[in-house]
């Protein structure tokens, strides 16, 4: 090769290495500057600490403006993800994202709502179908991740793509205010758990129950409590050493717990509430026919008579106006069931007549309950004398399934039930059981306040 030749190939080689050393040092410089830009992206909750039925902002700021980001928020339990969402945003002109203000343009949900990241919150994928919302020890807090990712993206692609994580901060909500008392009840046959609100007191008193998966399930009790009721989250099967089945009841169990609470030293004298939802609102119409203790009952899609199984009361055995007949189940394509036709009342049966007792009654349920059909309570209204009829306020809830629970919790359609050991329908139109589960809290507190004043 002459030396023409060697120094062209040099001066070749010569350039390419320095368009490669100019390419390298410009995406390491992007590289840096990326970085740089995440570290100045900021994400925060205002408050960070908040009751779970409180309202909180989501404030995203260090963005350029017009960057496309995804807000992620997950509840955590331990190292494990329960429930998720994604919301996707815009930044304003001032490089800043606020949720309760902005849109979301994609995602779990869309449109301006700032909770809209809560109750559109889905079941995490690789855990069990049905999950319940909630919390095992309200003692502590429920923690909330919030990520920030560049981009807009589903929550399929966070898992698969792992884009940009931008900024990440951590929400605590709690079910039970840090100054109330909590008491385990283990007085007679009673099972239970108290909730005493902080101060002199007194307070209403309120029962409150769930259905036929048993347990003791005390988050709305604790969130009752937090509110300025001492409540008894009642336990009445399937815990310590009650029953093991919703087979084997006892009214006399429940007078029991009337009783309990009605005397107690925190509870304002004359009267105290119930609060049941599923077979604990059947139960609570029950409760206040037998216990004049009882002033303000509130059913949240209850059958409004016996239903499934006898129950004793003391040496009584009363029948079941509306048995179960599991050959009504439904079995969708994917093997969940719904149950809502296997309870109808015989053609002779007689409604919990609460119209007989000095009660008020507020009567909940949702149009889109796959457990309960929503029209029995309707019946049961018009069964109402006429001039008894001011004694029952129903509320039919449109698109609501059948776990109407405290406001900006995760609504799901499907819930396992440990009993039956399989998964349940239990409807509801997203958006729209939201909605319905924000104004049913507002009631329930205002009818209690309301009717167990002194």
């Amino acid at each position: 090769m002459t030396l023409l030749s060697r120094l062209s190939q040099k001066g070749r080689f010569l350039r390419i290495l320095h368009t490669y050393k100019s390419v390298c040092q410009t995406s390491d410089k992007w590289t840096r500057l990326t970085h740089a830009r995440a570290h100045c992206v900021r994400i925060s909750a205002v408050p960070n600490e908040v009751q779970v039925d409180d309202r909180f902002a989501v404030h995203v700021q260090g963005l350029n403006q017009g960057d496309d980001i995804t807000i992620q928020a997950n509840i955590c339990d331990g190292g494990d993800v329960l429930f998720t969402s994604t919301g996707c945003f815009r930044a304003n002109e001032h490089g800043c994202v606020d949720i309760s203000e902005q849109e979301s343009l994609a995602g779990n949900y869309k449109g301006v709502d700032a909770m809209g990241l809560m109750w559109s919150m889905e079941q995490a994928p690789g855990n069990r179908p049905g999950l319940r919302p909630g919390k095992k020890d309200v003692s502590t807090p429920e923690i909330i991740s919030l990520n920030v990712f560049s981009g807009h993206h589903t929550t399929e692609d966070i898992a698969q793509k792992a884009p940009q994580l931008l900024a990440t901060t951590i929400l605590e909500r709690l079910y039970k205010a840090r100054d109330v008392k909590m008491i385990d009840v283990a007085q007679g046959s009673l099972r239970g758990r108290l909730f005493i609100p902080p101060g002199p007191g007194p307070f209403p008193g309120v029962i409150d129950m769930y259905g036929t998966a048993g347990g003791l399930i005390d988050t709305r009790a604790a969130l009752l409590a937090s509110r300025g009721f001492v409540t008894l989250a009642l336990a009445f099967f399937g815990y310590q050493d009650l029953p093991k089945s919703f087979w084997e009841l006892d009214l006399t169990y429940f007078k029991e717990a009337v009783n309990f609470l009605s005397t107690h030293p925190s509870v304002i004298p004359n009267g105290i509430g119930i609060l049941g939802l599923s077979k604990g609102g059947e139960l609570a119409q029950l409760i206040a026919i037998h216990c004049p203790q009882v002033r303000a009952l509130i059913s949240i899609n209850g059958v409004p008579c016996l239903s499934i199984s006898a129950m004793k009361n003391g040496c009584e055995t009363m029948e079941p106006d509306a048995p179960l007949d599991s050959s009504k189940f439904v079995f969708t394509d994917e093997n969940y069931v719904i149950f809502k036709n296997c309870v109808v009342p015989k053609e002779n049966a007689h409604f919990f007549p609460v119209w007989q007792r000095d009660v008020a009654f507020l009567n909940m349920c949702g149009s889109d309950d796959q457990l309960t059909d929503y029209r029995l309570q309707q019946r049961q209204y018009e069964d109402f004398p006429e001039d008894h009829k001011h004694k029952m306020e129903l509320v039919v809830y449109k698109g609501t399934g059948h776990m109407i629970e405290p406001p900006y919790t995760p609504v799901t359609s499907l819930s396992y039930h440990k009993v039956f050991r399989m998964t349940f329908v239990i409807g509801g139109v997203r958006e729209q059981h939201a909605r319905a589960q924000e104004d049913a809290w507002k009631r329930i507190q205002t009818f209690f306040r309301t009717h167990l004043k002194p």
